[in-house]
């Protein structure tokens, strides 16, 4: 059976990840969010657990749908964990299980109140349309925290409706934590738009029959090299995805020219189905492999078109032509400033090691008005592993193709990635924790203009007013958070992400559950009741973000160019 239910296609941590985000380090566990997992994108439910968060939001080391590096990301750095004497202060602390804030029935007369309302949807952006799909909100929790005299919160509940709108009464005036499942957002304003943009038609469909395929026959392949990459494109259901490491039959060996019964499993893969009848073109790319000033890069050389298909679900479809010779006549000049990152690395955590750099050219249907797009198309990348990460690059003007329109706004992103790793109390295998300081810019780089970053990161991070660069136990369920401002870039927001660091049978881990992000203008804020219970502990991580256009207290899940983040991540902290 067909699924039109409402889904999420843009890698907002629903499933949705690149098989870069869970590659073991060295034997040890590791994570790049802890609510990403290596599953293929799947149709959410009406009613939505947790609000996602985009990518581009949460510090990831890697686009989403990018599977294919260069050079594996790989590194671990010195393993921070617990003492023995931090263990037994552990060990002795009586567990406390997490307070709820308590429920405010009638709040204070003397404070002026109000009704908090607002939207959660998706908009979805074609040349000539734009449609907004609503969440259906009536079996969804939602819920403010408003601070009270005592220093805690008490909580108030909001209605939700079908059309994605919602409401909450009695609100005092000022500001207060606006709760969707595990993601909280510092606001005073009187009308939230929790709202994601994202490209291409919203009524694609998915399929519910296995099998159902798409099998390929194409000639005129670039000869196959074991680094390059083909990426599935369908625009107009603003779709792309890399097909390396996915459900694939017959892929191609090296040297090989052709495909032949190249098949891809749209249950699998969790792909939605081609209709010809709605205007879906589908694009088999091929980024081929290539070298300069000895470092090795991919761009787009070839394209096969594929003549208009309809699936059907539950059926085998085919799909034959050959593969285009794209005129390299595009070029790009990529020179990066990367030792002014390396420079960052204390600031990010004393334990922190560069991992790897990483640049790519995309397209962004949506142009300057909309943001970043969660699904891009890509036209150029360039990984570099942790060798010579650290020092500036500039590899001259490179050509490449490009298939899509001209009207389409290319899009620069680099991640400057950096590996931490903890070992939960009672385990013997650390976990290793990337993240990564990321720029999206429509200014391309130039000889004598460089990527640089936008902003460095927070300084002096703290909790209950200790460092959080060293661990800090007895903090209390509810402990004060603070920084200080970057020390370069002007920041609009920060994002600050609590993980759970838990043993499960010898392995350390940061369950994707235990897992809450907030989202704030301010640099101080007091954890709220029902994260943080004793006999545990957790990480910390800060993110200061420049996003011009947008505020977090309007406006959390949007963004504008130039678009930067730039993290720290904090030791082992206990209540």
């Amino acid at each position: 059976m067909v699924s039109t239910t409402l889904r999420v296609r843009l890698g907002f941590g629903l499933g949705l990840s690149s098989l870069a985000l869970a590659l073991a380090c060295g034997g040890a566990a590791s994570s790049s969010d802890a609510s990403s997992s290596a599953s293929t994108p799947k149709p959410p439910t009406v009613q939505v657990a947790n609000a996602p968060d985009p990518f581009w939001s949460d510090d990831s080391p890697s686009r989403p749908h990018r599977a294919h590096l260069l050079h594996p990301l790989s590194g671990s750095g010195p393993v921070m964990s617990l003492t023995a004497s931090e263990l037994e202060t552990l060990k002795a602390t009586p567990p406390v299980a997490a307070v709820a804030p308590r429920s405010l029935a009638a709040p204070a007369a003397t404070t002026p109140l109000r009704i908090v309302t607002g939207l959660y949807s998706f908009t979805y952006h074609q040349d000539n349309a734009t449609t907004l799909q609503p969440l259906n909100l009536t079996a969804t929790p939602i819920q403010v925290l408003v601070p009270n005299t005592s220093g805690g919160f008490d909580t108030l509940t909001g209605q939700g409706n079908s059309d994605g709108t919602f409401s909450i009464q009695n609100v005092p005036v000022g500001y207060y934590w606006l709760k969707f499942g595990r993601t909280y957002l510092w606001t005073n304003s009187d009308n939230v738009q929790w709202v994601f943009d994202a490209y291409g038609r919203a009524d694609a469909v998915y399929p519910g029959t296995s099998p159902t395929t798409l099998s390929m026959n194409a000639t005129g392949l670039n000869a196959w090299q074991g680094t390059d990459e083909l990426f599935w494109t369908v625009p107009n259901q603003g779709f792309t995805y890399s097909t390396y490491g996915l459900s694939v039959t017959n892929p191609p060996n090296p040297g090989d020219t052709a495909l032949s019964n190249y098949t891809l499993d749209f249950i699998l893969n969790g792909f939605p189905l081609l209709d010809a009848t709605k205007g879906d073109q589908a694009y088999l790319t091929q980024l081929t492999s290539r070298t300069a000033s000895g470092e090795t890069y991919r761009a787009l050389g070839k394209a096969f078109y594929l003549p208009a298909t309809t699936m059907a679900d539950g059926t085998a479809s085919t799909a034959s032509g050959g593969f285009l010779d794209i005129p390299q006549t595009s070029t790009l000049h990529l020179g990066w400033k990367r030792s002014a990152l390396a420079a960052m690395t204390p600031a990010v955590n004393p334990n922190a090691t560069v991992v790897t750099t990483e640049f790519g050219l995309w397209l962004s249907p949506l142009g300057t008005g909309v943001g970043i797009p969660s699904d891009a198309f890509q036209l150029f990348t360039y990984d570099s592993g942790s060798v010579n990460a650290t020092t500036d690059l500039d590899l001259g003007d490179l050509p490449y193709g490009n298939p899509f329109p001209s009207s389409w706004t290319p899009l620069a992103e680099t991640y400057f990635t950096w590996a931490v790793s903890f070992m939960a109390p009672g385990a013997t295998t650390p976990i290793t924790l990337y993240r990564s300081a990321y720029t999206a810019t429509t200014t391309m780089p130039t000889a004598s203009a460089p990527i640089t970053p936008l902003l460095s990161p927070v300084q002096n991070p703290r909790i209950n007013g200790k460092t959080l660069f060293a661990n800090q136990l007895g903090v209390g369920t509810n402990p004060v958070i603070a920084w200080d401002a970057p020390a370069s870039g002007s920041p609009t927001g920060y994002v600050v992400t609590i993980y759970q660091l838990v043993n499960q049978g010898g392995v350390s881990t940061l369950p994707g559950t235990s897992r809450y992000t907030f989202r704030t203008s301010t640099r101080q804020f007091t954890v709220p009741p029902g994260i943080m219970s004793s006999g545990n502990t957790y990480i910390v991580n800060i993110s200061a973000v420049r996003n011009p256009g947008y505020t977090y207290a309007s406006n959390p899940f949007q963004s504008a160019f130039p678009y930067g983040s730039s993290p720290i991540s904090s030791a082992i902290v206990a209540p």
